[in-house]
């Protein structure tokens, strides 16, 4: 499973991750995304929903390499690891 690294939300409640990352994540199971010491784990499914119905930034260019990606928001709703699961 793959963790990226977020510096930053947008509009406070929007995590925007690259097209090739959510790719990734679809191949090896899901994807976590990491913000502010806090996680999130998003599921295959949400990453085929994100990539097929979300709003998308299209055809961004990359600083680094002659590429083109997307971006792709999610609402960030990170777990809480303090709270106790509850003994069903």
């Amino acid at each position: 499973m793959k963790t990226i690294k977020v510096k930053k939300l947008w509009m406070g409640h929007l995590v925007s991750i690259r097209d090739y990352s959510v790719n990734t994540g679809i191949k090896e199971g899901g994807l976590t995304v990491e913000h502010d010491n806090k996680k999130m784990f998003l599921s295959v499914e949400e990453l085929k929903k994100g990539l097929n119905e979300r709003q998308q930034t299209k055809n961004l260019n990359s600083k680094f390499k002659k590429s083109t990606y997307n971006l792709i928001d999610f609402r960030w709703n990170p777990s809480d690891e303090n709270q106790e699961e509850l003994p069903f």
